[in-house]
């Protein structure tokens, strides 16, 4: 989880903060592969009976009511929503 939070720190810090606002656009779509590459990274890090996926179901989000663990797949798809919603910019 602690390699999320760097990821989500980073993630604000090159695309949502003042300075990130006044960097170009080629600066700010390089940003984007490399973050996405280290979610990437992340996400294969994790095994494979906790590793989120790309789509969640209503059993998912039941699951994470009952584990924590299930709760990793959270934090993945909020910064993959994040990721998604600064291309569409």
């Amino acid at each position: 989880m602690a390699q999320l939070s760097v990821i989500q720190g980073r993630i604000y810090d090159q695309l949502y903060s003042p300075l990130a606002h006044q960097l170009p656009e080629a600066d700010i779509l390089r940003s984007i592969r490399a973050l996405d590459e280290q979610l990437e990274e992340w996400r294969l890090s994790l095994p494979v009976a906790i590793r989120p996926t790309i789509s969640t179901t209503p059993a998912m989000e039941d699951l994470k009511l009952k584990d924590p663990a299930a709760a990793v797949s959270d934090g993945w798809e909020k910064n993959l929503q994040i990721y998604r919603d600064t291309i569409r910019a």
